[in-house]
C-alpha cells in the first residue's frame, strides 16, 4: 500500500470515454466529485457517439463534455487526452465507482515513484456477490501483483494514471486495438518509465461483463469461469504478441 509523502500535489485529468452508459455514468461522476484529494483535478467525459442519453446525463455535472463521433475507446480516451490540462491523465470507466481516496493514493503512488510513466491498480465488482470479489481480490490480484506483473506489466484502463509526457510520447492509445487497447499502450509506456502496481488501489465496476445474464447460478459461475479464462487467454495474446485482437461484444 502507498503511504508516501503527499508534500507534492499533481493535477489530474480524469478522462472517461462513455458509450452509450446513462444508466451507470451518473454513479461514476457522483463518486468523483467525492474525491478527498487536495489538489486540482477536473473530469472530461467523452461521449463515443452514443445513442443514448450519456451526453444529457454528462451535461448535469460539472464536467468538460467533449464528443467523439469515430467509434472506439481509444479514439474517445485520446481526444480526452488532447483537452486534458493535467499533468496525470487518469482513466476510467463510465460503470465504474471510484473510492474517495483514489487520486490522493495514485498521487501517493508518484511521490514514491517519481520517474513512474504509469501508476495503476486492480478492481472489484460493486454487483458481484462476496466470494466473486474474495477470489478476485485474494486470488487473482494477489497472484498477478507476486508473479505476473512482473513479468508481463499492464495495467486496466479503468483504474489507470499515466503521466501527460509518457502519454505524449507514445503517441496515446492505438485506435486500431479494438481490445486491450490498455495492455497494448503499457508494452510502449513501460519503455518511458516504471509502471507501478498498487494492490490496495482499488476500484470497483460493473460485474456485467462476466456475468452473461445468466440466471441459474450454475450456468452463471459456469459462464464467469469461462470468460475469466477467455480474458487471461487474451491477455497474454495482447502482451506477447503485436497482433490486433477482435473487439468483444458490447455489454448491456
Amino acid at each position: 500500500m502507498a503511504n508516501g509523502d503527499n508534500h507534492k500535489r499533481r493535477s489530474f485529468s480524469i478522462i472517461i470515454a462513455a458509450y452509450n452508459e446513462e444508466k451507470w455514468l451518473g454513479q461514476c461522476l457522483e463518486s468523483l466529485l467525492k474525491q478527498n484529494y487536495q489538489g486540482r483535478f477536473e473530469i472530461v467525459v467523452v461521449d463515443n457517439a452514443s445513442t443514448d442519453n450519456t451526453s444529457a446525463i454528462a451535461s448535469q455535472y460539472p464536467v468538460r463534455a467533449l464528443f467523439e463521433p469515430r467509434p472506439g475507446a481509444a479514439q474517445a480516451s485520446n481526444l480526452g487526452a488532447a483537452a486534458a490540462q493535467g499533468e496525470i491523465l487518469v482513466f476510467t470507466d463510465a460503470d465504474a465507482i471510484l473510492p474517495a481516496d483514489w487520486l490522493t493514493k495514485i498521487n501517493n503512488n508518484f511521490n514514491i515513484h517519481p520517474e513512474a510513466a504509469a501508476v495503476g491498480g486492480g478492481y472489484l465488482f460493486y454487483d458481484g456477490n462476496k466470494p466473486v470479489n474474495f477470489l478476485v481480490k485474494r486470488v487473482i490480484i494477489s497472484f498477478y501483483a507476486k508473479f505476473l506483473f512482473s513479468r508481463q506489466p499492464a495495467l486496466p484502463s479503468v483504474n489507470l494514471a499515466v503521466t501527460k509526457k509518457a502519454f505524449q510520447k507514445v503517441n496515446g492509445f492505438n485506435p486500431k486495438a479494438l481490445w486491450g487497447e490498455d495492455i497494448e499502450i503499457c508494452r510502449r509506456l513501460a519503455k518511458q518509465g516504471q509502471l507501478v502496481f498498487d494492490r490496495e488501489l482499488l476500484v470497483s465496476t460493473s460485474f456485467r461483463r462476466y456475468r452473461g445474464g445468466y440466471v441459474n447460478p450454475l450456468l452463471r459461475s459456469a459462464h464467469i469461469a469461462k470468460e475469466f479464462l477467455v480474458q487471461l487467454i487474451r491477455y497474454y495474446r495482447a502482451r506477447r504478441s503485436a497482433a490486433k485482437l477482435p473487439a468483444q461484444k458490447p455489454i448491456r
